[in-house]
């Protein structure tokens, strides 16, 4: 691991922590396009599954240390525990002297050996008696072709072991087993170009498998498998699918225009049969109907410009009725070729003026745009220059508008046949599970396809106290800079962007800036399109950089009477040893230490300087640092502020406290209320608000407008608007106060209410959240504690919904000994209560006593409802005194009144 400073040089003896993850590694060069590098044996490997996913990235080791003189860390990977090809992703994390944390990753592969093995077989489908050849190419990590390895060839016969799975509804899914059974043994060893052919003739018809391995020279074992599928005259246990999919095989990953694509059109088929090839992207783009002379034919597609970024062919085979198809029937596949978009990409050159640069230098910035023949071409750019250690944090996408304009697209054509509900055929399959019956077995007439997706091609406290500073302990802070020591105090993360340039007839076009005062690689971009839509986008580093160079190490932020540490890092890269005198200028601070120190640096090296400080009461702090060694200098304000002109702010801890009271005036006087103050407090913010009311009742108004509009609808929320609106209508009109407008409003709203609840009353006489659902006990108590109140207030409610509400709920009454929670029992509380409210002393009375027995059962409020209830039913019951000195006893005094808390 190599750690350096964006402004150039090693960030040396620093701490390290770091974490290596690995995930299985597949190596697949884009030159062999039609060979396959895998192995069979791999666990992350399913051919026939196209669910599988390879798993997720691991931890395998992990550790720390500190980075050396050069700012270098070496890290150990053992290789040698390791199976298998693995990508490592090494992550490390980096605690720099200025308390700044940075983590940064990268990739490593760990190869299966030396070399690689590819296979690709000269027909996918063969017949039993005849010869079966494959390809062999053996190939570095470079994908480069390397002659002269020695291989070992084994073939293995697939048997598939299909079973039919019925469901609940009378049909089902083909499940499957394999059993692989070694057939042929022999070696090769590639020739001269590195090629190599395995051949094999099987017997008789199945699914086969090509292994090919070789040891590279420290005895690694290397392999990759590949399948050839076979006919013959016999029954071949085939596997066999649960859709009339096919895989088309393309013979590259990627192309580009001029060449030619060949596909394979492997079909399950003998005998007559034809093919519908499309090329499609968002349509159909060019159309083919071909006879296929074989069950392996090839078809052949010149790539032009045109196909960029992508196309997909698709193959419609369809055979009809013959010897070996009782019905007509079809099979469909798909492939996706990438073509690379080279025609419509720009070509683009950056050349700064200078390599290496100095804060506030002006640099030029030379542009020129050339397509993809090399010829010059006129171009409109956006031009951007960006602080490289913020696009760390972020990384931009390279070339992000060649993938925007020409990523790939989706498929956006669907194939449909007929022929998937043909009667015929339908008939056909019902007469093969029948036969299949009788005879024992199924007679299976399909291929087993390899691989592939299951869809078509993816588309503040009061002030501190301020202690006395002793004179003798404190220092004040420098005063100016030094004479010719030039302050850095404009940071930016965009130095420079321009969306208006155009190149000229030559395809050329200049810039020129003035650098800010940040020290840091910066990155210039541009990114260019033609009026014919060629685009393009490159990038240029430019270090700026100072010989000697100071950083101040500040918090972004104070607050009154903080004692701090601040820093200053200071780098030496003169190219000889330095004597520099640091000093900190600051305004707002009181110093324990001298603002100015002398420390010595080696070229190369970096030392911290530190100064203990105290922060005054002041609206913000102003700090700057300095270095000076001779001819050498530099001023800079911290990177990061948060205060006008880069300052740092101080703030104050404040606690805001809200304190309310209220009374009553009985008689002509006046009453004295004190407001007592805190010892520190913000002049700045707070106020005292006195209102008076000739009632209580006045006072409850605006309370009463506000309720009037409550806006939900779920039968709970329904209710907790009914209900206000109810008791918002009886306040009015009982306590005499006055306000048209609501009075004129509130009995509609009631109605609506009402009407609302009516609808959402449920059979068994209860109310559920919404329409559908069961009926829930606390909600539907408190639908009819609702229309109780309605129906006091004056309002006609249906009695039957109030007699069914009622005979609900009596319903889910139970004995006390069958309660088993707080909450059960306080549910029933409430009922009971709810129940005497309407009047059903007489139901609600048997269950109260039960209740009030086991009361040990209820909370607070529980307890409370159950003496409302009592209340309710006998005045004078002794029970209710009992009950309120629970509540009473259970109650929490402070001066300002009394809470209860439930345990």
């Amino acid at each position: 691991a190599e750690v350096r400073y964006f402004f150039g040089g090693p960030v040396a003896d620093v701490d390290v922590e770091w974490h290596i993850l690995s995930a299985p590694y597949r190596f697949e060069p884009s030159q062999f396009g039609r060979y396959d590098f895998t192995d069979e044996d791999d666990p992350w490997i399913c051919r026939w599954c196209w669910w599988w996913e390879p798993p997720s990235p691991n931890v395998v080791l992990s550790g720390s240390g500190t980075t050396d003189a050069d700012g270098n860390l070496t890290i150990v990977l053992p290789t040698d525990v390791m199976t298998g090809g693995q990508r490592l992703t090494v992550e490390a994390t980096v605690y720099g002297r200025d308390g700044q944390v940075i983590s940064g990753r990268s990739d490593v592969v760990v190869h299966k050996g030396e070399f690689y093995v590819g296979l690709a077989p000269q027909q996918y489908v063969g017949e039993a008696g005849e010869e079966l050849a494959v390809d062999v190419v053996t190939v570095n990590w470079a994908g480069e072709r390397l002659p002269g390895q020695e291989l070992d060839v084994e073939v293995y016969r697939r048997e598939w072991i299909n079973t039919f799975v019925e469901n609940e509804f009378g049909g089902g899914t083909w499940e499957w087993e394999t059993v692989d059974t070694l057939v042929h043994t022999s070696t090769l060893t590639t020739d001269f170009d590195a090629d190599g052919v395995a051949t094999f003739t099987p017997e008789e018809g199945g699914s086969y498998r090509f292994s090919v391995s070789g040891r590279d020279r420290r005895e690694r074992l290397v392999r990759s498998s590949t399948w050839v599928w076979v006919s013959g005259a016999e029954y071949v246990s085939w596997r066999r699918e649960n859709n009339d999919r096919i895989t088309l095989v393309s013979d590259k990953s990627t192309y580009v225009p001029g060449e030619t694509a060949e596909i394979l059109i492997p079909s399950p088929f003998s005998g007559e049969q034809w093919a519908w090839v499309t090329i499609e992207r968002g349509g159909v783009l060019q159309q083919e109907v071909l006879k296929l002379e074989s069950n392996s034919a090839v078809y052949r597609l010149p790539i032009t410009a045109d196909h960029a970024p992508n196309v997909y062919v698709s193959a419609v085979i369809v055979k009809g009725p013959d010897e070996t198809e009782p019905v007509a029937t079809h099979k469909v596949g798909y492939v996706l070729l990438t073509v690379e978009p080279v025609e419509q990409e720009l070509a683009i050159t950056l050349t700064p003026s200078v390599e290496q640069a100095e804060p506030g230098d002006t640099v030029s910035f030379d542009v020129e745009a050339r397509d993809a023949g090399g010829e010059p071409v006129q171009a409109a750019f956006s031009l951007d220059l960006v602080d490289k250690a913020v696009l760390s944090l972020k990384p931009r996408t390279p070339n992000a508008i060649l993938e925007e304009f020409y990523g790939r697209r989706g498929l956006g054509v669907s194939t449909y046949s007929g022929m998937v509900i043909s009667i015929n055929r339908l008939l056909q399959e019902q007469m093969e599970e029948i036969n299949a019956a009788l005879d024992g077995r199924m007679q299976v007439l399909g291929m087993g396809g390899g691989g592939g997706d299951e869809g078509m091609a993816e588309p503040t406290a009061a002030p501190m106290e301020m202690p006395a500073h002793e004179e003798g302990g404190m220092h004040k802070a420098a005063g100016e800079l030094p004479p010719g020591v030039e302050l850095r105090e404009q940071f930016e993360d965009t130095a420079f962007w321009d969306a208006t340039v155009v190149t000229d007839e030559t395809g050329r076009a200049s810039v020129t800036l003035e650098l800010p005062d940040n020290l840091t690689t910066w990155v210039f971009r541009g990114v260019g399109m033609t009026a014919e839509t060629k685009v393009g986008e490159e990038t240029i580093d430019l270090l700026v950089t100072k010989p000697l160079l100071v950083r101040p190490v500040t918090p972004r932020f104070f607050v009154v009477g903080d004692r701090a540490q601040l820093a200053a890092l200071v780098s030496n890269n003169t190219g000889a040893a330095q004597e520099v005198e640091v000093a900190l200028q600051a305004e707002g601070l009181v110093l324990e230490d001298e603002a100015a120190q002398t420390v010595s640096i080696p070229d190369g090296g970096e030392v911290k300087v530190t100064w203990w400080v105290e922060v005054e009461d002041v609206e913000a702090v102003d700090v700057t640092m300095s270095g000076v060694a001779g001819e050498y200098s530099d001023a800079a304000r911290p990177r990061l502020t948060t205060g006008p002109e880069g300052t740092l702010l101080v703030y104050r801890y404040t606690a805001p406290e809200i304190v309310g009271t209220g009374g009553q005036l009985v008689d002509e006087d006046t009453r004295t209320e004190v407001v007592a103050l805190p010892p520190k407090y913000d002049d700045r913010q707070g106020e005292l608000s006195i209102r008076l009311d000739p009632s209580l009742a006045a006072g409850m108004v605006d309370g009463l407008d506000y309720l009037e509009h409550f806006p939900y609808e779920c039968t709970e929320q329904i209710v907790s608007r009914f209900l206000p609106n109810v008791l918002t209508y009886r306040a009015l009109r009982d306590l005499g106060l006055s306000d048209p407008e609501l009075e004129a409003k509130l009995p509609g709203l009631v109605e609506e209410g009402l009407g609302k609840l009516y609808l959402r009353q449920h059979g068994d006489g209860g109310w559920g959240w919404w329409y559908e659902g069961e009926s829930n006990p606390h909600l539907s108590a408190y639908v009819v504690f609702a229309l109780v109140k309605a129906q006091e207030a004056g309002f006609e409610v249906r009695e039957n919904v109030l007699e069914r509400g009622l005979g609900y709920l009596e319903g889910t009454l139970v004995r006390a000994r069958q309660l088993q929670s707080y909450r059960e029992a306080n549910l029933q509380a409430f009922v009971l209560y709810v129940m005497a409210e309407a009047g059903e002393t007489g139901r609600a009375s048997e269950y109260t006593t039960d209740l009030y027995d086991r009361r040990e059962k209820l909370s607070h409020y529980g307890r409370a409802f159950l003496a409302l209830t009592l209340g309710l039913i006998d005045e004078n019951d002794d029970r209710i005194t009992t009950l309120l000195s629970d509540i009473q006893n259970a109650a929490i005094l402070s001066a300002t009144g009394a809470h209860w808390e439930e345990a």
